[in-house]
């Protein structure tokens, strides 16, 4: 896990994305996990608003999005949390991959990695 850093894994529907990263994050860290499909969680990540969206994120410093393509402006709010000085790190997955990519293409510029 690298800080200030997105991962995003992208693949079909129901072929175990959030599973493999919950996997992985529950040997490496503490961790956030956000479902995009959450009203309460779409209100917080699309606020656009560095210390609403930091409030949970820096007190875990990791946090997993699952169906972030569904959050409001995604790829401009991951870029407000992952703005330096933060310490965290991020990873999202999601289906609609063309969706996601399109959200987070420009903003993460330098801040995502896909797999």
């Amino acid at each position: 896990m690298v800080p200030g850093k997105v991962v995003l894994l992208l693949g079909p529907r129901q072929v175990g994305k959030t599973t493999l990263l919950r996997i992985f994050l529950e040997e490496s860290a503490p961790y956030l996990f956000l479902s995009g499909e959450d009203r309460a969680t779409q209100a917080w990540l699309g606020s656009q608003d560095i210390e609403t969206l930091r409030q949970n994120i820096d007190s875990t410093n990791c946090s997993l999005w699952t169906k972030p393509n569904v959050m409001p402006k995604i790829g401009l709010n991951l870029k407000l949390i992952m703005r330096p000085p933060t310490a965290a790190s991020g990873f999202g997955n999601g289906s609609s991959s063309f969706d996601l990519s399109n959200q987070t293409g420009e903003p993460l510029v330098g801040r995502k990695w896909g797999v």
